[in-house]
């Protein structure tokens, strides 16, 4: 009961796959599917373009949507589960089998970790949008480098190396303080030693 699809299963083979079908047959909705399933949202429905009720199939007695997905990583078998509809959103992932999270936060959180790619870094650098593949070549190329470096994480750098200039301002601010103190320091022990030496 997701969109179009009142009941729908696709097995995903290694390398390239293609599905093929006409017009408002659904098939950007199972790339929707996927994207839901692993981080509880698609950008359709992040940017509230998409309604929950318009995610049950129209026309059915249908209160919730339930996908469904499972996938391997490391040799381990994982399946991500969610419901939702107009009053209810439900989420659980398993591990071979094994509860390991529930709740559509904690299974998001989980997943994204599983992964090692977080929701923004799915639908920027993996999932392209129907008609939305072009979006890094329709941006200037300030626009684009930032983009990209955000992407390859660059921002982090760019946060260290100011904090780094900030914490040498500092020291340098200190060091100039305490040469001051030690220039007065010295100055004072020299006028000692010169009254001393005159018997002043």
């Amino acid at each position: 009961n997701w969109k179009s699809h009142s009941s729908s299963s696709f097995r995903f083979g290694k390398g390239t796959n293609i599905l093929l079908g006409r017009m408002g047959s659904g098939k950007s909705s199972v790339l929707d599917a996927l994207c839901f399933a692993l981080y509880g949202t698609f950008p359709k429905m992040q940017r509230k373009d998409q309604a929950v009720e318009h995610l049950v199939t129209a026309g059915s007695d249908a209160q919730f949507s339930e996908i469904t997905l499972e996938f391997e990583k490391g040799g381990e078998k994982y399946q991500v589960m969610r419901r939702i509809g107009r009053k209810l959103s439900e989420a659980e992932m398993r591990k071979d089998g094994r509860l390991l999270a529930k709740g559509p936060k904690t299974v998001t959180e989980l997943a994204a970790s599983t992964l090692g790619v977080d929701y923004d870094l799915f639908t920027r650098a993996i999932y392209s949008e129907q008609n939305k593949i072009d979006y890094l070549l329709a941006l200037n190329p300030r626009q684009r480098k930032t983009e990209i470096d955000w992407l390859l994480g660059l921002g982090r750098f760019d946060d260290a190396r100011e904090a780094a200039q900030a914490a040498a301002g500092k020291l340098s601010e200190q060091a100039e303080i305490f040469l001051a103190e030690a220039n007065e320091q010295r100055v004072a022990e020299a006028q000692t030693k010169a009254k001393d030496a005159t018997g002043q």
